[in-house]
């Protein structure tokens, strides 16, 4: 055996073992030396280091002192709370337990009975009837049981038994619990005001927002339900002056027919809230008749009115008629046949007389399902008057007077045999006129021999009016009067 083969010995503990055959004591003198002399070096670094490990080695965590302190005060601490739950459990205290948000409610009948005696609370009632905390004593072992909903532990409700008169109540809130007993409710009192039971006659009325397209006519509506009733508490009813229905015009173009809803108005056109109250009807049945329409020129059938004859010294200068057209509606297949179908009146001309004749006409002949969107009466002024006519009279050169003639020197020769006079004014004057009335006379005083052209002077019997005024216009043709002198007179 080497040295290498040697045992490596980890303490100086002796252990005691069987007996074995000791290879050491099989080696010679001199190797035995050696091997103890390696065995006592062996065993003093051992020694050392042993010692050197023991210095610095730490107790594990669990035996340190300030663990080993907690450790004992959390086992204390268990064993306490195990023991005072023991203790609760076999004693059961008294506990006083809240119970929020328990609805609050009028007792059954309440309402009914406060309207018998015409009289209703003011106001929505789920708002005025707050929600309320209820505060019951019971006991520890019943907590448990107070994860139910609440609606089926807890109740709340009001009486309005004692109230005969209008007013405001400060009413105690009573509280009832399927657990344990009540101890208090939180508010205790609620504040409700009572007023006087009214109802009311309501007015339904309709209005419109946009318009009908171009071209388009609405009547007005008719509203099936004339009026509503309308119940409540009398401030609330009080301020309701309509029952308004809306109807939108635009894109509308056929007559309509259906159920609006009713909004209460008060005065100021401010919607009321009708949330409150009772109303017989919510909804009226409105129709409405929409039809297209057309302006009718009325002075076009103007001259296919006149009938008869009109005298035959007048003559019409003017006509006039106010309104000039007629607004009417109608399905649209009856505007396409309306200009072949509708007329005036007839115009009769022979009762005219000159000046300006006023006369109030209509249009006829409009068919059924015409609407007239205005009035169907018209002005229709007629200015007459006397025809301006034009009349001429020969007068032979026999009947003309000659003044002033010297035969004794001169020969007196005329272009003409006949002299025209034309008369132009009103026809009643002109016809008026004879020959016999007219006179003409020619002045050769102061002549001297050659020719003269010479306007004949007219003079009318009677000397008219008409004949200066202006109101005839008479034309004499000149003559041409040649004067020679007499051969005895040379």
């Amino acid at each position: 055996m080497t040295e290498n083969d040697a045992p490596i010995i980890e303490n100086n503990e002796v252990e005691q073992t069987p007996e074995v055959n000791d290879p050491v004591s099989e080696l010679s003198s001199e190797m035995q030396e050696r091997w103890a002399r390696r065995t006592v070096s062996v065993g003093e670094d051992t020694r050392t280091q042993d010692s050197a490990d023991v210095e610095t080695e730490k107790p594990p965590w669990y035996k340190r002192t300030l663990i080993r302190k907690l450790g004992y005060a959390l086992l204390s601490l268990i064993v306490a709370l195990s023991l005072w739950g023991y203790v609760l459990m076999r004693e059961n205290p008294a506990r006083v337990k809240r119970i929020d948000n328990v609805r609050l409610t009028i007792e059954g009948g309440g309402e009914a009975d406060l309207r018998a005696r015409n009289l209703v609370i003011n106001g929505d009632i789920s708002t005025l009837l707050p929600s309320v905390a209820v505060n019951v004593n019971t006991t520890l072992n019943d907590l448990p049981r107070f994860s139910h909903t609440v609606g089926d532990i807890a109740g709340a409700t009001i009486s309005l038994a004692g109230i005969r008169e209008p007013g405001t109540y400060n009413l105690r809130v009573n509280a009832t619990s399927t657990i344990g007993d009540v101890y208090s409710v939180e508010p205790s009192t609620v504040s409700i005001t009572v007023e006087n039971y009214q109802t009311r006659s309501i007015p339904v009325t309709c209005s419109f927002i946009n318009n009908l397209p171009d071209g388009y006519w609405r009547d007005e509506p008719q509203i099936m339900t004339q009026s509503i009733s309308v119940s409540g508490a009398e401030s609330a009813i009080s301020s309701i002056v309509q029952a308004n229905c809306v109807i939108d015009l635009e894109n509308k173009t056929e007559n309509i027919n259906e159920s609006v809803e009713l909004v209460l108005l008060d005065a100021q056109q401010n919607p009321v809230d009708a949330s409150q109250l009772v109303v017989s009807n919510r909804y009226a049945t409105v129709k409405l008749t929409v039809l297209p329409y057309v302006d009718i020129d009325i002075a076009s059938y103007i001259s296919n009115a006149m009938v008869g004859t009109l005298n035959e010294d007048y003559e019409i200068v003017s006509t006039a008629i106010n309104p000039g057209s007629i607004t009417v509606a109608a399905p649209q297949e009856t505007l396409d046949e309306l200009s072949e179908s509708v007329y005036l009146e007839p115009i009769l001309l022979s009762g005219l007389t000159t000046g300006t004749n006023t006369m109030r006409l209509s249009l006829l002949g409009l068919p059924a399902g015409t609407t007239m969107l205005t009035d169907n009466n018209f002005i229709l002024s007629i200015e007459v008057v006397e025809k301006i006519i034009t009349r001429s009279f020969p007068i032979s050169l026999s009947d003309v007077r000659i003044v002033g003639r010297d035969a004794a020197r001169y020969y007196y020769s005329f272009s003409t045999n006949t002299i025209d006079v034309e008369f132009t004014g009103p026809s009643s004057v002109i016809k008026a006129i004879r020959s016999d009335d007219i006179a003409l006379t020619i002045d050769v005083s102061n002549l001297g021999a050659g020719p003269h052209t010479i306007k004949p002077e007219l003079s009318i019997a009677d000397d008219p009016e008409w004949l200066t005024d202006g109101t005839v216009d008479s034309r004499t043709i000149l003559v041409v009067c040649t004067i020679t002198q007499n051969d005895t007179d040379r």
